[in-house]
Parts: C-alpha cells; structure tokens; sequence
C-alpha cells in the first residue's frame, strides 16, 4: 500500500529497494529555504543492516501489511522448530535459523508471536518472564 512518507512511523514495514525495512526512527526537518523532508532511521529485516534514507514529505513509499499469528510452540527437531497455531490448532514447521541463539529460552507449550510478512515469517517475538 503506498502511503505518504510523513505518513511513517516507528514499525513500520517498508518495501525499499526490493527488501524489507523496519522503521526504527523518523524526524522532519523543515529548512529555512525549499520544502520540508522525512529522515527515516531503517533497518533490513534478513540481514540486520541499518540505513538512513531521506524523502520529501510529499514522496510515496511502499508501506508492508505484517500479519500477526499466535502460536504455541511445540518441540525442536534436527533444524527445524514446530508450532501450532492457537486459532485453527494446524502445526506448522519452519527452520531454526528464525530463532538462532534464543533455542534455550524456549519452553514446550510457549506462546510466540509470529510476524508474518506475504506469507513469510519476518520476526518471532517470545516473552520469557525470568524467576
């Protein structure tokens, strides 16, 4: 969906340059002489590279729909991590990579948030309360 580029905020997801952009910060800079632009903080959601981009406030840019799923996780197995999701109760398996580094904070029966970008998972998002 297109969208203004004063129209970006803070978590944004954008389509920029064929990759997706998470907004990590926005500021509008009016100068004293011409029109007024949009510096956008960014970072690639595969790799983690940031990037600062500036639009004239009149520019339109490629905002991304993230659909959110509830899932429970169920169990880890060679390279891979299956969930079930809470609404319909369908398992889905995916790779270990999306949770790479954070497999020991993981418990069976968890609820995880899945981001999901055209049917692709962007982020797994874990709350772990620490006793």
């Amino acid at each position: 969906m297109k969208i203004n580029a004063n129209l970006i905020r803070v978590g944004n997801v954008l389509n920029h340059k064929d990759r997706m952009m998470e907004v990590l910060n926005t500021s509008t800079i009016k100068p004293g002489k011409g029109g007024a632009y949009i510096q956008v903080e960014m970072k690639d959601m595969k790799t983690g590279t940031k990037f600062n981009e500036r639009w004239r406030t009149s520019d339109s840019v490629e905002k991304v729909s993230v659909n959110e799923i509830d899932v429970t996780f169920l169990y880890i197995e060679n390279d891979s991590f299956t969930v079930m999701n809470n609404q319909n109760f369908e398992q889905m398996t995916y790779s270990s990579k999306l949770i790479s580094g954070k497999e020991k904070l993981l418990e069976d029966g968890m609820n995880i948030t899945l981001e999901m970008i055209d049917d692709e998972i962007s982020t797994v998002s874990f709350l772990k309360i620490l006793k």
